[in-house]
C-alpha cells in the first residue's frame, strides 16, 4: 500500500527537452516531498522522459497525451491540431476525474493547453513556468487563467501584452551541473583550449558546419592550441570528421552527449544554441558562451534569451546571418579564444548571482496554495491504497 500522506501533482510539459528537463527536477524536489506526481507530456517526448535515469518510481506516474502543435501557414495541419488539442482535453477531464491533483504546474508545450484548461474548468488551481525571455503561445493563452506565472530570466520581454505579473524563480536544473557551480575557476592548463560545440536538432547543421569552416580558417598557431568536443547530427558527422581531421584540428565528434556535466566542467569556451535550458546552464557553470539564436525560433525568443545573458557580461551573441562572413566570425572567435582567461575569470564572478535552488523555490510557492478538504483527503487515500 502506498504512503496515505501522499498528495498528487499534476506537472505537464512537452515539445522539447528545454521544456521537459525543468519539469523533472519539479517533480523530483515534490517527489523528496512526499508528494504524488502526475508527469503528462506528449508522443514525441514520453520516450525521453522515459529513459530518464531514476526518475519514474511508484511515487512517479507518467502519461502520454494525444495532440499536436500548430504551425504556421498550414491550414490543414491546425484543423487536425485543433482536433487533437479537444481530444486531449477530453482525455484530460477523464483523467483528471479520477485522479485529482490539489495543484497543476505547466512548463511549455502545446500539451500544457488541454491539461491545464481541464484542471482549471474542475477548480484546480493552475501554475506556470516560463522558461525563456518572451512569454511562449502555450503559456500566453494560460496566462489568465494561472494563479502564477513563474520566470527564468529577471526580466520578461512584452510580446503583445503589457500587463504581466511574473516571479522570477530562475531554472530548474539538473543536480550534476548545479553542483558544477561551486567549482573555482582554473587556469587553463598546457595551454589547450576546450571548446564545447553543442546545437538542437533544428539548425543543427548550420552549427555544424559553419562554425567548423570557421575554425579551420584561424592561424596555424591556434588551431594547435585547440581541443574540440562536437555535438553533431548523425547525418553529418562522418562529412564534419573529414573537415577537421583534414585540417588536423582535434576533435571529438558526439552523436548525443550523455554526460553534459563533464563537459560543460571541461570546457573553456562553449559555442551553443539560445534554449532557455542551454543558458541557465551555462550560467550556473560559469563558462563563457559564444551563442547563436535559432533564426527561426518562435517569437525570435531564442535571440531574446541571448541577450539578456550577454547583458550579463557572460557571452557574445553571434546571429545565423553572421555566420554568413567567415573572416568577421573568425576573427570575432579567435579575439575571444586569445583572451578567453580574462573572459572565463568574468564568467566566474558572474555565476554567483545565479539561482541555484529553483526546483525548491517553486515547489514552496505552488505547494502554499494547497488545502487539503475532507473530500480531498479521502480521494488521495482511495487513489494511493
Amino acid at each position: 500500500m502506498s504512503n496515505k500522506k501522499l498528495k498528487n501533482v499534476l506537472i505537464s510539459a512537452g515539445g522539447t527537452a528545454g521544456h521537459v528537463f525543468p519539469a523533472i527536477e519539479v517533480a523530483k524536489e515534490f517527489c523528496s516531498r512526499g508528494y504524488f506526481i502526475f508527469f503528462v507530456t506528449d508522443r514525441r517526448m514520453y520516450d525521453f522522459v522515459k529513459k530518464q535515469p531514476n526518475f519514474i518510481n511508484k511515487n512517479i506516474k507518467l502519461f502520454c497525451y494525444r495532440g499536436k502543435g500548430f504551425q504556421r501557414k498550414n491550414i490543414l495541419q491546425n484543423c487536425l491540431s485543433f482536433v487533437s488539442l479537444l481530444s486531449g482535453l477530453f482525455q484530460s477531464f477523464a483523467y483528471l476525474i479520477f485522479n485529482r491533483p490539489a495543484i497543476a504546474i505547466g512548463f511549455g508545450g502545446y500539451i500544457t493547453v488541454p491539461v491545464l484548461f481541464a484542471c482549471y474548468i474542475l477548480k484546480i488551481k493552475v501554475f506556470i513556468h516560463e522558461g525563456n525571455a518572451i512569454l511562449g503561445k502555450a503559456n500566453k493563452l494560460l496566462y489568465r487563467i494561472s494563479k502564477k506565472l513563474m520566470t527564468h530570466f529577471v526580466k520578461l520581454e512584452e510580446n503583445g501584452d503589457k500587463n504581466f505579473n511574473y516571479t522570477c524563480v530562475g531554472m530548474p536544473v539538473r543536480k550534476e551541473i548545479v553542483d558544477l557551480n561551486k567549482f573555482n575557476y582554473t587556469k587553463i592548463k598546457n595551454k589547450t583550449i576546450n571548446i564545447l560545440i553543442t546545437g538542437g536538432s533544428l539548425g543543427a547543421e548550420i552549427m555544424a558546419f559553419k562554425i567548423a569552416n570557421t575554425i579551420i580558417r584561424f592561424s596555424p598557431e591556434l588551431k594547435i592550441k585547440l581541443s574540440i568536443v562536437q555535438q553533431v547530427r548523425r547525418e553529418n558527422f562522418s562529412e564534419l570528421k573529414k573537415i577537421y581531421d583534414k585540417n588536423n584540428i582535434n576533435a571529438e565528434l558526439e552523436i548525443f552527449i550523455k554526460n553534459m556535466a563533464k563537459y560543460l566542467k571541461w570546457a573553456d569556451l562553449i559555442i551553443c544554441r539560445c534554449g532557455a535550458g542551454t543558458l541557465a546552464e551555462n550560467l550556473i557553470v560559469g563558462k563563457p558562451a559564444v551563442m547563436i539564436p535559432l533564426a527561426n525560433s518562435a517569437d525570435n525568443h531564442q535571440l531574446y534569451n541571448a541577450k539578456l545573458a550577454e547583458d550579463r557580461g557572460v557571452g557574445w551573441v553571434i546571429t545565423e546571418e553572421e555566420l554568413e562572413n567567415f573572416t568577421e566570425i573568425k576573427n570575432k572567435l579567435e579575439y575571444i579564444i586569445i583572451n578567453i582567461e580574462k573572459f572565463k575569470k568574468t564568467s566566474e564572478i558572474k555565476k554567483q548571482k545565479v539561482i541555484l535552488d529553483s526546483a525548491s523555490r517553486i515547489a514552496d510557492i505552488t505547494s502554499s496554495y494547497i488545502t487539503l478538504t475532507k473530500e480531498s483527503r479521502e480521494r488521495n487515500d482511495t487513489v494511493h491504497s
